[in-house]
């Protein structure tokens, strides 16, 4: 356990949680953008359905239920996006005070 402890540590590295956070950000942004082209295009077959008497009620439900599942999906990717670097970095911590335990050293909150 200590070697797997060790490697993970090894492995997460400060720079290394730095440089996926900032990569994340480019995938979060673009599943913002996404977010608001779904808001649009409620919007905009909310118009065509109240202008168009073709626009059946079926094809209205049909893309407004799709729309807001991926709108759901993509709220749901941004939530873990930002929560994957954090956890990332509590487990690092973790591995340390784990492994400095193992070491028989003390630990801040052990105090003198």
């Amino acid at each position: 356990m200590q070697q797997v402890l060790a490697q993970v540590k090894t492995e997460l590295t400060h720079k290394a949680l730095v440089d996926m956070k900032k990569s994340l950000e480019v995938q979060i942004k673009a599943a913002e953008a996404s977010f608001i082209l779904f808001v649009r295009t409620v919007v905009s077959i909310i118009v065509y359905f109240n202008a168009l008497p073709q626009f059946g009620h079926r094809l209205f439900w049909s893309v407004l239920v799709v729309l807001i599942v991926a709108m759901v999906i993509v709220c749901f990717g941004v939530i873990v996006l930002k929560v994957v670097p954090e956890m990332l970095m509590r487990l690092r911590q973790e591995c340390d005070r784990i492994i400095s335990i193992l070491n028989g050293q003390r630990t801040p909150e052990q105090g003198s």
